[in-house]
């Protein structure tokens, strides 16, 4: 990355942080690697995942640069930034929310009670109903 913006030192570089993404809940490891990237040049973080407003307000007290998360439905954009949030990214957001109310839709026509998606499916239960069932 420090070649990279020695070459190009107007590119904003946002450099991403899949701790959360990847399952491994570690708030030490993405503080870690923030400090990396903000050293080798980084212009802002994106730490995506299901992230609770404490976690988000440590990310952001300690992080020099700018901090992108996903939008939650959780939390109001209002809330992220007064959490210290610069960016917030839709990510699979609003697709999930359009197939949630699709599939409610879809409940009712099978004569289903349309109760059972109410609310936006979270990114891990909409992968989930693409995935194979086993026998």
């Amino acid at each position: 990355m420090t070649a990279l913006k020695e070459a190009f030192p107007a590119l904003f570089v946002n450099a991403r942080i899949d701790t959360f993404w990847l399952g491994r809940d570690s708030l030490g490891e993405v503080i870690c690697r923030i400090d990396a990237y903000t050293a080798a040049g980084a212009d802002g973080v994106f730490v995506p995942g299901d992230l609770d407003l404490t976690t988000v307000e440590a990310i952001t007290g300690h992080s020099r640069v700018p901090v992108n998360v996903l939008a939650s439905p959780r939390y109001p954009g209002s809330i992220l930034a007064e959490a210290g949030v610069g960016r917030i990214s839709t990510g699979s957001l609003l697709y999930r929310a359009a197939m949630s109310e699709a599939m409610r839709s879809l409940a009712v026509l099978d004569g289903d009670e349309p109760a059972e998606i109410t609310s936006v499916l979270s990114y891990q239960a909409f992968s989930d109903l693409n995935r194979p069932q086993s026998s």
